[in-house]
């Protein structure tokens, strides 16, 4: 098969069945729909800026820091091809259609250098063509399309170096600078490539350094111009990237590894089924909407891991013949696993061309240079096997792209007009036509430059001729028989696709709901906060604020935690936890509409519009609302949480896993309650105290608790002297029986002197006492928890806290502005404690194993309140804690 068909045949035809896919799918995506004011749509792709990136001179070019020479490469390009064509969306559909198109043509030749059985490498080359990267990121606008194509052109000359074939130094300098022109980190690609061309002796280290520094130089210089001709353009040197740290999570764990193999070398290849995700608010406005994929199909994962056992085989199997080209391949395969493992992690499919093209090579060259006839045999048949459900499986997920698109962004009326196969078919044609066209054009061009005859340039100027009044007539049909006007789509009609029925019915809740949830993003990444992961693995949320009956929401009911029993149950069919709203709405099996929440007067269940307060909750709070505060939404679920674990009256760190009061927590929760004007939820407890410490780590007695009851007294009822006389007896006794300047004892099983008495002196000074223990030489752990104190440390050192123990790092930055604190990758709960040695955690089993199997305590008081202290004191509001 092929024997009479040469390889240049076969790459124009590649070439042409390319142009002609990705001019199709790309007048169906980009030209049927209006992407004027959407950044978000497909797959978070920032399509409405790189849209004005290439067509407008004067757009706002913001991220050219990050694609260095994009404007001074794209933009002649762009401005060539529309004096022809005369239309922006069509010329830039032509311009990406090129360039993956020229791409397709050199994974070919890449192969052309390992072997001449063409059917494995058409084969080969077809995969790439139809993996779902190419297909999306040829058919939709984004900058990574023009950088796959000049990284495959490295490797094409790379190759060939190290096949022995002459290849001038001059086009590596080149090629150095159109790897770095598009995406600033793909010049490490380039790096990889030369010293791998070093180490293996085709290139003398000198001559290396050189290529390399002329490359940089250049890319300099020409960034320079670009941003001398440009005017929205930055000088790359003069740019800090700072903006980049939105996009680094450095917290790497199990999910950052999942992201990368899932979204970039699985779907990159074939697609999983797509579905439709609100990121920000609930009106109607395009940046609200993004696609995102479901879970794999069965048969989607057992392509995938056949496909990569097999490659691995086949690696392993002939690594030797090509070592160095292998070694080459896969260490840019790991160099962007590192990279994406940190950078864009949770968006990380925007990034699958920067490994797709590495996997087809790695699989391709290796299956070429197999020698085993059964291996060769098997790897081709699967091949078929995998092209065949690549085309069927990705041409669904398209498909049901543009049908979430037609239902999101407007769209033109032809397109409402005619029947869809119609359509199709017309753009189809059109494509076929625009193809013969280009490829004619291209083939002139070609012969022109070698052999520059009349005849050639006659013919040159005919086809640019013709192919100017093809689009003429095309523009002056479109504008005078066809109404191509975008369609308007009305609010009810994206609500009602875009959301479900519970988002729908509860119009107004759910929008508080993503105003908390992008609240919460914002304040992540302002305080460069570091993420937990899968702390929260179950669905609940907690009712029964302060005293009032403590209940759980549990997917299978509403659940009396103090009567072990439910007190409603239904089947949930699907539902909502508002934490910002004390709220949970549910829609059953049976349609019925539930709403639970709490306010000010209590939990109420409401079923159908029809609803009751719940007895045992009608207990009036004044509930603080954080009205005009800056963060109100998160200050109003940490508030919650603290709230929760008051339980007749006495403060719990987590009343599911502790018995009794933590004096320390107790300290925290009190100052929130200050701040609140909550103070009489804990009086009762309070006036009732009688022990000076609270004996909860192993008994012993805690010389911080003495300052913390202090405060609380303070706060609380300072009328109480005989408690406070108390517990200055005990201070006492601690100084005569250690003979110190100062109190000492155990904090958390260890001497942290400076904090203990940081506690005592703030304990005293609450209660406008003096403190007149000398601290100028202590200094330990714990000391930059006591943002609450001004006094002066010597040691400003940033102390590692463990994620285990939230507060403690939250403490220390809310007194240091330095380190940085955890959060929880969850929406609620936001507070948590985990392997506490004090904490018995079987009690969580009503909420999910997964709390007792882990150690983990959902909500903390202590934590919640230093976070919503923290808050209150960025923002403004803390008003009430006198800094001692």
């Amino acid at each position: 098969m092929f024997k009479n068909i040469s390889d240049k045949q076969i790459e124009k035809a590649l070439f042409c069945l390319s142009m002609i896919i990705t001019i199709t799918l790309g007048i169906l995506l980009i030209y049927t729909f209006d992407f004027t004011d959407n950044y978000n749509l497909l797959f978070q792709q920032d399509t409405t800026r790189v849209i004005s990136d290439i067509s407008e001179y004067v757009a706002n070019h913001c991220r050219v820091g990050v694609h260095p020479l994009f404007l001074i490469i794209v933009q002649p390009l762009y401005l060539i091809i529309n004096l022809l064509v005369t239309n922006k969306m069509i010329t830039i559909i032509l311009l990406v259609s090129l360039a993956s198109s020229i791409t397709i043509i050199y994974i070919y030749k890449i192969l052309s250098l390992f072997s001449d059985n063409k059917l494995t490498k058409i084969l080969i080359s077809l995969c790439y063509m139809f993996s779902f990267t190419n297909i999306l990121f040829s058919s939709s606008i984004e900058i990574y399309i023009f950088a796959t194509l000049f990284l495959i052109i490295l490797f094409y000359y790379f190759i060939k170096k190290m096949k022995n074939k002459e290849v001038k130094n001059y086009i590596f300098v080149i090629l150095g600078i159109l790897s770095i022109a598009f995406t600033i980190t793909n010049y490490m690609i380039f790096l990889i490539v030369m010293f791998v061309l070093f180490i293996s002796k085709q290139i003398h280290f000198t001559k290396v350094l050189t290529i390399v520094l002329f490359s940089i130089l250049l890319t300099i210089d020409f960034n320079f111009i670009q941003a001398l001709v440009w005017p929205n353009a930055p000088f790359m040197l003069r740019i800090t990237y700072k903006n980049e740290n939105i996009y680094i999570d450095y917290n790497i764990n199990g999910k950052s590894f999942t992201n990368v193999i899932k979204n970039d070398l699985s779907n990159g290849l074939i697609a999983n089924n797509p579905n439709l995700n609100v990121i920000e608010g609930y009106a109607y406005n395009n940046a609200n909407y993004c696609i995102g994929f479901q879970n794999s199909s069965t048969l989607k994962t057992i392509l995938i891991v056949a496909f990569y056992i097999l490659c691995i085989i086949l690696v392993i199997h002939n690594f030797k013949k090509n070592a160095h080209t292998n070694l080459a391949i896969i260490l840019a395969l790991l160099f962007n696993f590192s990279l994406h493992l940190v950078y864009g992690n949770s968006d990380a499919f925007l990034y699958s061309p920067h490994f797709i093209y590495l996997i087809i090579l790695l699989f391709g060259i290796n299956l070429l240079e197999e020698k085993n006839k059964i291996i060769k045999t098997f790897s081709n048949i699967f091949l078929v096997i995998f092209l065949i459900f690549e085309i069927i499986l990705n041409s669904k997920v398209y498909i049901k792209m543009v049908d979430i698109v037609s239902h999101i962004l407007n769209y033109r009326a032809v397109y409402d007009n005619l029947n869809r196969v119609i359509y199709f078919i017309i753009i189809l044609l059109i494509s076929i036509m625009i193809t013969i066209l280009v490829y004619l054009i291209i083939k002139s061009i070609i012969e022109l430059y070698t052999n520059k005859k009349t005849k050639e340039i006659i013919k040159f100027i005919v086809l640019i001729i013709l192919f100017k009044i093809f689009f003429m007539g095309i523009n002056y049909i479109a504008n005078n028989y066809i109404d191509t006007n975008f369609i308007m789509k009305t609010n009810d009609e994206v609500t009602s696709y875009a959301h479900s029925n519970l988002e729908n019915k509860y119009r107004e809740d759910y929008i508080k709901l993503i105003k908390y949830k992008n609240e919460y993003n914002n304040f992540i990444s302002k305080y460069n906060a570091r993420k937990v992961y899968n702390l929260n693995q179950e669905d609940f949320y907690f009712f029964g604020l302060a005293n009032r009956k403590k209940l759980v929401f549990l997917k299978t009911g509403l659940y009396d935690i103090d009567a072990n029993k439910y007190i409603y149950e239904f089947e949930t069919k699907d539902f909502i936890i508002i934490p910002n709203l004390y709220t949970v709405i549910v829609e059953t099996t049976s349609n019925d509409f539930i709403k639970i929440y709490e306010n000010k007067n209590g939990v109420y269940f409401e079923k159908n519009d029809v609803s009751e307060v719940i007895t045992g909750t009608d207990i009036f709070i004044n509930l603080y609302e954080f009205n005009e505060q800056e963060y109100s939404e998160i200050k109003k679920v940490l508030y919650s949480e603290i709230l929760f674990n008051i339980k007749n009256s006495k403060v719990y760190p987590n009343l599911f896993v502790y018995d009794n009061v933590w004096y320390r927590d107790a300290a925290l929760v009190t100052m929130v309650l200050k701040e609140t004007d909550n103070i009489n939820l804990i009086k009762e407890w309070v006036d009732n105290i009688e022990e000076i410490y609270d004996y909860q780590n192993s008994g012993v007695k805690e010389t911080d608790n003495l300052g913390e009851l202090l405060y609380i007294i303070s706060v609380v009822n300072p009328t109480n002297k005989k408690l406070i006389e108390k517990i200055k007896k005990e201070a006492s006794n601690i100084l005569k029986e250690n003979n110190k300047k100062y109190l000492t004892g155990l904090t958390d099983y260890k001497t942290r002197e400076l904090y203990q008495n940081l506690w005592y002196k703030f304990g005293l000074e609450s209660l406008q006492e003096k403190f007149k223990y000398d601290l100028k030489d202590l200094e330990d752990d714990y000391q930059n928890l006591t943002w609450w104190s001004n006094y002066q440390t010597k040691n400003n050192k940033v102390y590692d806290h463990d994620y285990r123990y939230p507060y403690l790092s939250m403490a220390e930055y809310h007194k240091l502005k330095q380190g940085s604190f955890y959060v929880t990758d969850s929406l609620y709960p936001l507070s948590w404690e985990k392997d506490a040695s004090e904490a018995d955690y079987q009690k969580l089993s009503i909420i999910g194993q997964s709390y007792v199997t882990n150690k983990i305590s959902p909500t903390h008081s202590w934590h919640a309140s230093e976070m919503l202290l923290f808050l209150l004191d960025e923002t403004g509001n803390l008003k009430t804690i006198k800094h001692g």
